[in-house]
């Protein structure tokens, strides 16, 4: 049978039409199962490093935080392994000084870590595993958006590993706040235990660590490239 030309428009335009509800159906299916792995999955790859040592004049110190494997090392904040910033409280609020370490150790999963990278400045540290745990499976990306969806893999107070989701609302740090220097924001605070973990977007990309909150309004996240250009040097 053959067609006339409205007939065969009409049948090309079905064709479209439901070839375009396909695509869309897939790429929907394909969406949630990639979340699904983000909220089912990734917090397995999530780890506690605690540090333990002594302070001159101070005595025993502890600090515990997340972090996660990247390239055989763990990484994460400096504050998540910092025993020697001291902070006393004063009439004019907060004060801090650097106490002078006698000894300090890093252990992830009871094993000790040796430290690679403690840049307390730009709030950076790696350390050296065995090799034992595998690394974070999303590839890491430098690539990242304004409106950008992403996941946060925190641990609100050290009380259980959660996802939370967000959207990047800035591509810069806080003016000239050196804590957030090399961050990107999200329009969701970060609570105290999330500092380490990571921050992946909806293409299964690791984006950053979580670093700082401001103000109880916006998280800040320490942009890969920061990361990237520490590992490139220890290679």
């Amino acid at each position: 049978m053959q067609m006339n030309r409205r007939e065969f428009l009409v049948a090309a335009g079905l064709m479209t039409v439901s070839g375009k509800m396909l695509c869309d159906t897939l790429e929907q299916e394909y969406q949630k199962e990639r979340e699904s792995r983000i909220y089912n999955k990734l917090p397995q790859h999530i780890y506690t490093v605690k540090t333990v040592g002594k302070i001159k004049n101070i005595g025993d110190r502890k600090n515990e935080g997340i972090g996660g494997i990247i390239d055989g090392k763990f990484v994460t904040v400096a504050h998540v392994t910092d025993i020697e910033t001291i902070y006393i409280p004063t009439i004019f609020g907060m004060e801090s000084y650097k106490g002078e370490i006698e000894e300090k150790k890093v252990y992830l999963d009871g094993k000790e870590m040796k430290e690679l990278v403690y840049d307390r400045k730009n709030d950076i540290a790696i350390y050296e595993t065995d090799g034992s745990i595998e690394n974070f499976p999303c590839e890491p990306t430098t690539d990242i958006s304004l409106g950008d969806k992403v996941f946060i893999l925190g641990n609100p107070g050290l009380e259980g590993k959660m996802v939370r989701e967000a959207h990047i609302c800035s591509l810069t740090g806080y003016g000239k706040d050196n804590v957030t220097k090399d961050c990107f924001a999200v329009n969701t605070p970060l609570i105290p235990g999330d500092s380490g973990g990571f921050v992946v977007n909806e293409d299964y990309k690791m984006i950053g660590v979580t670093a700082a909150v401001l103000q109880g309004t916006f998280g800040y996240i320490k942009k890969y490239s920061l990361i990237q250009s520490y590992l490139k040097d220890l290679k």
